[in-house]
């Protein structure tokens, strides 16, 4: 375990270092995405797979940021009680909470989520064809790609279509970025060659991107 956190630590550390002005563009693409009401679709393979579901829940649902019609801002995490399933008002006031004027709600869609049409694209179309055959359908104009290796195929030709049909492209990788790092128009890339190390981070870059949301 140690090993591990001592490689995780060095890894977000050359992350950062290497990844700063990567990682500025693909959260000022959110902020346009978000004013705009943009659609963002993101896709994973595997342990990316279960990032990307996770980010898409996150992106929609913890950047909601509310006011109390006391005039006191709060975010929902803050007042959240899982325990007894409710949302309180700040304070200990009575009045009530509503999303802030002018901020729309983030609109972003797993493409892994939906096992009936990834399983009937795998059946009949091949397992390459998952996710680039989605796309026509939802046309979204911003798309999410990670792979740890840069190279899966399913990623690829998703991403491939994505460049060819003016949807700006968001790669996260690991290893040296593999295919995907010259052709995703924006490429954070985590320097291990570990993927545990890899997933770690990439998940550590995507909570980080929607702190940058909450406030």
């Amino acid at each position: 375990m140690l090993n591990h956190i001592t490689n995780l630590i060095k890894a977000l550390n050359d992350t950062y270092e290497q990844n700063a002005l990567q990682y500025t563009e693909f959260v000022a693409n959110l902020v346009d995405a978000r004013a705009e009401g943009l659609l963002i679709a993101i896709i994973g393979n595997g342990g990316s797979a279960a990032t990307s579901s996770h980010f898409a829940a996150d992106l929609a649902k913890n950047t909601r940021n509310l006011n109390c019609t006391c005039g006191h801002p709060m975010a929902w995490h803050k007042f959240y009680n899982p325990v007894r399933v409710e949302l309180r008002s700040c304070n200990g006031c009575s009045c009530q909470w509503y999303v802030r004027d002018g901020e729309r709600p983030f609109r972003i869609v797993c493409l892994n989520d939906n096992t009936s049409i990834m399983t009937a694209f795998a059946n009949d179309e091949g397992y390459h064809e998952v996710f680039r055959g989605q796309l026509p359908s939802i046309q979204p104009n911003i798309l999410i790609a990670i792979s740890g290796s840069g190279s899966s195929p399913n990623i690829l030709t998703a991403v491939e279509w994505a460049n060819s049909n003016n949807v700006f492209t968001i790669g996260l990788t690991g290893f040296k970025g593999g295919h995907l790092a010259g052709m995703a128009k924006c490429h954070i890339n985590v320097p291990s060659d570990d993927y545990g190390v890899i997933e770690d981070v990439h998940s550590a870059v995507l909570h980080g991107v929607v702190g940058e949301f909450q406030s």
